[in-house]
């Protein structure tokens, strides 16, 4: 009896322990309000006079958007072909172009 309660603590250790050591998946957000779907290259932002937002994405018909994300990484898609869905924040400031934020991203070809 003992010898079964010990292999079922150590058990649920290690249970436990590699739930804790995955990688979390990226939770999915509904895109409420003004959103956009765009595929396009996402690149880091540089220096800006609006000072805000930490990347972009240009289109292939020329449409660029100021990003930022509560919920994606951007660092791992920065350089790659994505399908991005953002929320327009309706955020910007005089002269500025308005900034979304990401709730879905996956890279594409």
């Amino acid at each position: 009896m003992r010898l079964a309660i010990i292999v079922s603590i150590s058990l649920l250790g290690i249970v436990a322990f590699s739930a804790c050591n995955r990688k979390a998946a990226t939770p999915f957000v509904e895109c409420k309000g003004d959103c956009i779907t765009v595929r396009g290259t996402l690149q880091q932002q540089g220096m800006t006079t609006y000072q805000y937002g930490t990347h972009t994405i240009s289109t292939a018909e020329g449409n660029a958007y100021v990003l930022k994300s509560d919920v994606v990484d951007l660092k791992k898609f920065e350089g790659k072909k994505v399908k991005l869905t953002a929320q327009n924040l309706h955020y910007t400031v005089e002269n500025g172009p308005e900034l979304y934020n990401v709730v879905v991203i996956k890279e594409v070809e």
